[in-house]
């Protein structure tokens, strides 16, 4: 059983593929296996994935009709062995100490996930760290769940981690929606009794210019918000100590989705957008009283119960401004 099995769908990358899977092969871990997921892929990404197969007997290649993201590595768990699992976008690439750091603080810490600090590439080239703090922490389950939610250190990337393969045994990405590694995150966290984080960078994340939380408006957007609608009722259940922060999570990006969606000319009217805006007024109040939530986070919530329309303008005229 090898150490590590990472999962990497390919779609479409030939141009990044390369240097993505040259970072995995040459860890210093070498008791791992590379699943080479190719989900359909229209360019060359194929061809290349076998021939690094033919050359590194730790290769295996799956190539498989085209299902997107979720799909692709869902195929790969399907046929994984390795004690632990990670996963790379083939667009990326990793550092050459980062499996064995991962694997190292796994198992001196007992802990079912490692992570580590993620470096973004911006389109200038220049990289920022995820994570801005330096310290190395081990969180206990109920610590990881409430820091999971800021998306800072564990953050919702599943790209960053290493998971006990157990840890997805009965579950699987949601190859329907997307933000799907939101989905997955707080479910396999909830099923860990420790977690480590380092803040070493040791994930290398390129910025994507067309990814479909950036591009204009469409109605696989409104997947977001139920994602998040889905995690609160999961947090409210098991931790409802820090649901509220979901919550303001749940009601920003309604009130976001709302002001994206009626700018666009689809075929949807406010009225079948109202669900966006339909958070239970007790609640939201609540959320004005919280210690948990801050300044700026209560006088969102406020302007939205003092008047959703006062609410709504402000926020096409910010995001009018940021543009």
């Amino acid at each position: 059983m090898p150490k590590i099995s990472i999962i990497v769908p390919v779609y479409n990358v030939e141009q990044y593929l390369a240097e993505c899977i040259e970072s995995i092969k040459d860890q210093s871990l070498t008791d791992i296996e590379i699943i080479l997921v190719d989900d359909g892929s229209p360019d060359n990404s194929g061809a290349i994935c076998d021939d690094y197969a033919r050359k590194d007997d730790r290769i295996r290649v799956i190539h498989k009709k085209n299902g997107g993201l979720s799909s692709a590595r869902n195929a790969g768990l399907e046929v994984a062995i390795g004690e632990y699992i990670g996963f790379v976008d083939s667009d990326d690439w990793v550092d050459g100490v980062m499996y064995e750091v991962l694997y190292k603080n796994a198992v001196e810490n007992q802990a079912e996930i490692a992570a580590c600090n993620i470096a973004k590439m911006g389109l200038d080239g220049q990289f920022e760290n995820f994570d801005i703090g330096n310290k190395d922490i081990l969180f206990t389950r109920a610590e990881g769940m409430e820091e999971l939610i800021r998306n800072q250190k564990l953050t919702f990337s599943s790209c960053n981690k290493i998971y006990k393969r157990k840890l997805f045994m009965d579950c699987r990405y949601n190859e329907s929606i997307i933000l799907e590694d939101m989905n997955i995150s707080y479910r396999l966290l909830n099923q860990a009794n420790a977690i480590f984080y380092t803040a070493r960078p040791m994930y290398f994340y390129r910025y994507n210019d067309s990814s479909i939380l950036r591009e204009k408006f469409n109605k696989k957007r409104l997947d977001e918000y139920t994602v998040v609608g889905e995690m609160y009722n999961f947090y409210r259940n098991l931790y409802p100590h820090v649901a509220e922060q979901v919550l303001l999570k749940l009601h920003n990006i309604g009130v976001s989705l709302y002001v994206d969606a009626t700018a666009t000319d689809l075929s949807l009217n406010q009225t079948e957008l109202e669900f966006l805006l339909e958070q239970d007024r007790t609640e939201l109040v609540a959320l004005t009283k919280s210690k948990k939530i801050s300044k700026i986070g209560k006088i969102r919530v406020g302007l939205f119960l003092l008047s959703p329309n006062l609410r709504i303008g402000l926020e096409r005229l910010f995001k009018k401004l940021n543009k």
